[in-house]
């Protein structure tokens, strides 16, 4: 227990992502709840809570664990309130569901939950391994640790989007972003686990934090989407090479493609998604699991190639090639 934070075990009421089967079953979650500041946050409507631990067999003596998610608060069932598209993606295929996904946390704080669960699977007799697939959403807290210094940038990128390019918001976020991602794969690939759901940075021009950045700029709206669109496609060609490298099956989740496609979707504040964008972002992604693991791409190229630059195709189950503008 620290000054800020008290560790719990959460009871039946405070688990909004579990049923009464779950609960029997034997689901249950461990959270941190913020001591100092928890009154005046429940009086502004934010969360005080965050996620530590979560598990919810798929049968009473389940042996392993068919997903693991690793994560920040889009992730974070006890965080946002409801069940979270990684938890309705596993209740969509019936899959035994570890959760060490935490709100607030970048791409550093991956180690510390994949360690986590590791312990969890080792303490329980759970098998963790090659079968497990693992959903991976980090990188947006990221973004937002690097955009103070990085919003002269920005909105220099929002002005002149053709001046200097590779020295641009995008390049230099994307550059980053795929370093700490790519070695996150790579430890992954150490541990065993080779079947990975990566979702891209839900950057895009319907976040309501992004078309308030764009309205500095005089509403930039279209020049911000197409920066969005760089950032996730620079990124995306340097995971697919990491996850060459690391023997790592990879398939891409445009969360921020998605969220811009869902243009009615509600949002629970100015960068989360409401329950409702949830489900449909759930839906998305069983459509990108569902096809057999471990084969070649309908195109002919292998799961986590890199791909040339333009043009936008369809790859299997829905996942997009972004053109690199």
């Amino acid at each position: 227990m620290s000054l800020f934070w008290q560790r719990r075990s959460a009871p039946p009421d405070l688990l909004p992502a579990f049923t009464d089967d779950d609960l029997r079953l034997g689901a249950h979650a461990h959270f941190e709840r913020l001591r100092l500041l928890r009154p005046l946050l429940l009086l502004l409507g934010r969360p005080s809570d965050r996620q530590l631990l979560s598990w919810r067999p798929a049968t009473p003596s389940a042996p392993r664990v068919d997903q693991l998610v690793l994560g920040d608060s889009y992730a974070d069932d006890v965080n946002m309130g409801f069940c979270t598209w990684p938890s309705r993606l596993a209740r969509a295929t019936a899959a035994s569901h570890l959760s060490v996904a935490r709100a607030g946390d970048t791409t550093r704080g991956a180690g510390r939950q994949l360690a986590a669960a590791q312990a969890f699977a080792a303490a329980r007799r759970l098998s963790l391994g090659p079968h497990t697939l693992v959903v991976l959403h980090l990188g947006g807290n990221d973004l937002l640790a690097r955009l103070p210094l990085a919003l002269p940038r920005l909105l220099l990128d929002l002005h002149a989007p053709t001046l200097a390019p590779a020295a641009s918001f995008a390049a230099a976020a994307a550059a980053a972003l795929g370093a700490a991602l790519g070695a996150l794969l790579s430890r992954l690939a150490a541990a065993g686990l080779r079947r990975v759901l990566l979702a891209l940075p839900p950057l895009c021009a319907a976040l309501p934090l992004a078309r308030a950045v764009a309205r500095l700029c005089g509403g930039a709206e279209a020049r911000l989407a197409a920066a969005a669109a760089r950032l996730r496609a620079l990124l995306a060609r340097a995971l697919r090479g990491a996850a060459a490298r690391a023997g790592v099956e990879l398939r891409l989740f445009d969360e921020g493609a998605a969220l811009d496609e869902m243009r009615g979707a509600a949002w629970k504040d100015s960068r989360h998604p409401a329950a409702e964008a949830h489900a449909e972002l759930a839906a998305r992604a069983a459509a990108l699991v569902a096809a057999p693991w471990g084969e070649e791409a309908e195109d002919g190229e292998t799961e986590g190639a890199d791909e040339a630059e333009g043009g936008v195709r369809r790859r299997r189950a829905g996942e997009v090639e972004l053109p690199l503008l």
